[in-house]
């Protein structure tokens, strides 16, 4: 039985052979060459190599008026934050005094007040006042420079202080220089939850005017 399978077996594998050979035969007699790209010739392949597209004329110039214009602004920009900084650094330990803006004595809006003066700002002399006086920004927002506003307690949102960003160490962390009626003028850490709880705005000036004169010149 297993011997008749097996010769059945190589019978159909010998039939299946010959057919095959049938086929390919038949199949040699057809041009099949329109299947086959001709190989170029190297000298031709390094010709279409070295073609380049044309460049096209991009419709950009360079204005280096503009470029000095942006360049100087920035400049001025920098310079305006450092003085406002540095000036309102240099009131730490100074005695709260309700109305005044001097080193004898001074308040939270006098203290934005004389700060901003260093660069020919003027500003309102209340909080209330300088609050209207620049663009509203998010606490995310925060940068050197900027005025934080806050109210008296949790639920209110009449402003009655304000304080001028002095650094912005990490995202939690971000320095302020108020006049504390209680401590004088100190530099807090805005992120502390006292702060967090009483934060109403914030407000950026326009540090870019190299010579403002009035109150519009914080931007809106």
């Amino acid at each position: 039985m297993l011997l008749k399978l097996a010769i059945k077996t190589i019978v159909h594998i010998f039939l299946l052979s010959t057919f095959m050979l049938i086929v390919l035969s038949s199949c040699g007699k057809k041009n099949y060459a329109h299947l086959y790209l001709p190989a170029q010739p190297q000298s031709t392949l390094t010709e279409v190599s070295k073609e380049k597209a044309p460049l096209l004329a991009l419709p950009i110039q360079i204005n280096n008026a503009e470029i000095d214009r942006i360049a100087n602004e920035y400049a001025i920009y920098k310079a305006n934050i450092r003085k406002v900084v540095e000036k309102a650094r240099s009131f730490i330990s100074t005695k709260y005094l309700r109305g005044g803006i001097s080193a004898q004595g001074i308040d939270c809006s006098g203290l934005v007040y004389a700060c901003l003066e260093t660069i020919n700002i003027k500003t309102g002399r209340t909080p209330e006042d300088q609050a209207n006086q620049g663009k509203i920004i998010e606490k995310e927002e925060l940068q050197v420079g900027d005025l934080v506003f806050f109210g008296a307690s949790k639920e209110s949102f009449h402003i009655t202080h304000v304080g001028i960003v002095t650094e912005v160490i990490h995202p939690k962390k971000v320095l302020f220089v108020h006049a504390s009626a209680t401590r004088g003028v100190v530099e807090d850490n805005f992120y502390h939850y006292h702060w967090q709880n009483v934060f109403i705005q914030a407000v950026r000036p326009n540090y870019y005017t190299e010579n403002p004169t009035s109150i519009n010149s914080l931007g809106k």
